[in-house]
């Protein structure tokens, strides 16, 4: 029954039984312990149902679904969820033992001013697995800004808690690559106050295996699904010269991309397009860029 939970955390998973244990331990750790965790698994065929039915608390709920990516399986667990808050953690990402109880105490707080917070997020703490450093993620947020910050930043899902009665409208675009969060968490600050706990509760992994990276020109992937964002209502919370900004800044990041590989006559061509975009944006840095599309400025 829907309430009796607070938290449901959803985490989506696709092939990845060799991790997996090690993020859910992180949430079997946590200090505070009405929760409840469901696992997605998107059509994944290595041993991943054996990895959670191997572990015992009738806490982890598992789902199985064909492959549909990732806005389908973590739509699919939100609307399976019981907790009166929806949290997210990707299949290679960790909390820390105080994520779940920091929400808490917030929430609790919160509401005894009257304060009528819908989403939370908290900091992070970034770990490099291949050269093992670690850094935590300034965050600068403005209320005020709210809009803005969440259509321009990459606020990964684990440092998420959402109200889940707002997720009856709002939900994860299913037609979105890459951007599907940012994609709602800028919708849903269009209509709800947001929160943000400066303290670090969640742990990023940046591995080569990140759907996020260079390698795999993620940027263009970014590009396209911030383009269906901002050709939705919702773009009137933000001023044209906004939604300029944050398109041009994903051409710099296509360029890396095919400057990567060699590939100078694109990566010129991007630069071009953002000089066209917004001319007078970062001007220096673009025709250095077109001279010398293998030196950063």
């Amino acid at each position: 029954m829907k309430g009796e939970v607070l938290f449901s955390i959803v985490l989506p998973t696709y092939n990845r039984a060799h991790i997996l244990p090690e993020t859910i331990k992180s949430v079997l750790q946590q200090s505070y312990s009405n929760w409840e965790l469901l696992i997605v698994d998107d059509g994944s065929t290595d041993n991943t149902k054996e990895v959670v039915k191997n572990i015992d608390d009738p806490r982890i709920k598992y789902l199985y679904q064909e492959n549909s990516e990732r806005s389908v399986a973590r739509n699919n667990g939100i609307k399976n969820a019981r907790g009166r808050w929806i949290c997210f953690l990707d299949s290679d990402d960790a909390y820390k033992e105080n994520h779940l109880n920091t929400l808490f105490e917030n929430i609790e707080n919160d509401k005894k001013h009257n304060r009528n917070i819908k989403f939370y997020f908290t900091s992070q703490e970034t770990r490099y697995i291949i050269n093992n450093t670690k850094k935590i993620t300034k965050t600068n947020f403005d209320h005020n800004q709210a809009n803005y910050f969440f259509a321009s930043e990459s606020i990964v899902p684990g440092r998420v808690c959402i109200s889940n009665n707002i997720l009856d409208k709002l939900n994860f675009d299913e037609n979105i690559v890459i951007v599907e969060d940012s994609d709602l968490w800028f919708r849903i600050s269009c209509y709800h106050k947001t929160k943000f706990i400066d303290k670090v509760t969640f742990i990023y992994n940046v591995h080569d295996d990140n759907s996020i990276n260079v390698k795999n020109n993620a940027y263009l992937a970014r590009l396209k699904g911030l383009k269906r964002t901002f050709s939705k209502p919702e773009k009137k919370y933000l001023k044209k010269k906004q939604i300029k900004t944050i398109l041009n800044n994903c051409y710099f990041g296509i360029q890396k991309f095919h400057v990567a590989r060699n590939e100078f006559l694109m990566a010129r061509v991007e630069i071009l397009k953002a000089i066209i975009l917004f001319p007078t944006l970062r001007t220096k840095e673009k025709v250095y860029l077109l001279i010398y599309p293998k030196k950063n400025i």
